[in-house]
């Protein structure tokens, strides 16, 4: 199903993308989370074909895409722009995983009148320099110093770091690179974590949340597989402020689902997801 990789070159930025489906069926903008790529919902789109067009693209920085700055949700929404005219897309559904979930509202709030509706999986709700144990600094650090002596390293890795789940080698290695000593790191660079993150950490969610008009899903994980008592709380609280303020937003807890929801839960992820876009 992964074949139809193409690339988009917009004032010296080239973005990677996939297209799957018919081309007038009605289209989806999949955004990955921090550091994945594309592939990250390889588990899930064959669900949503043939009945929809799929567009899932590479974020700045990430994947096939150029790792050039600025690092900003300001630019990824005017890259994602310049991507939909290329393809003459006028209208969408956006289904964004984690980081993504804010310049995709961003995107909806400035362009509402392309946005059918938003499925927020798992972010985008809060500031993430509030969320108790979260430091950007130490996880900055941790990924500047991360290296994979083997894939099979990085397979491992990605299995304890996503317990329970199925995650096929691709998604693992779409992440990663051989360096000159031949080992493997991160494709991202370090300086669009850090400027990522302190996007996701400042940005003016009640002028953003009060700027949506179309309809949005937050599907929410389990809070319960946080490690911090006061996580848990704290998203609790996050969700019900974000649904105080965004009338048009609903949420959904699937039980038991880690962060990635699209890994550890696939089949629910598309249940809900399908279910709200077909209202």
């Amino acid at each position: 199903m992964m074949q139809s990789v193409k690339r988009f070159t917009y004032n010296g930025f080239t973005t990677e993308y996939f297209d799957l489906g018919p081309a007038d069926a009605p289209a989806i903008l999949f955004l990955h989370s921090i550091r994945s790529t594309k592939e990250l919902f390889r588990l899930i789109m064959p669900a949503f074909l043939p009945q929809y067009r799929l567009i899932a693209a590479d974020i700045r920085g990430h994947g096939g895409s150029s790792r050039q700055g600025p690092y900003t949700f300001a630019q990824v929404v005017e890259d994602l722009a310049h991507l939909l005219d290329h393809e003459t897309i006028r209208e969408i559904a956006i289904v964004a995983a984690s980081f993504a979930c804010v310049p995709a509202q961003l995107f909806a709030a400035t362009y509402p009148q392309r946005v059918r509706k938003l499925v927020l999986l798992d972010g985008g709700f809060y500031n993430l320099g509030d969320l108790p144990g979260f430091r950007i600094d130490a996880q900055v650090r941790k990924y500047q110093q991360t290296v994979f002596s083997t894939l099979d390293d990085v397979h491992r890795a990605f299995a304890r770091h996503h317990p329970g789940s199925t995650v096929p080698p691709a998604i693992a290695e779409s992440e990663v690179e051989p360096d000159a000593d031949g080992r493997y790191r991160f494709k991202l660079p370090v300086e669009a974590l850090a400027s990522y993150f302190q996007e996701y950490e400042r940005f003016d969610r009640v002028a953003l949340f009060s700027r949506l008009a179309c309809p949005v899903l937050l599907l929410l994980s389990d809070e319960e597989n946080m490690p911090l008592e006061e996580g848990k709380t704290f998203l609790r609280h996050a969700a019900a402020d974000y649904l105080s303020r965004t009338r048009q937003a609903r949420a959904v807890k699937i039980p038991g689902s880690q962060h990635l929801l699209m890994l550890s839960h696939p089949q629910e992820t598309v249940s809900h997801t399908l279910r709200f876009l077909s209202e």
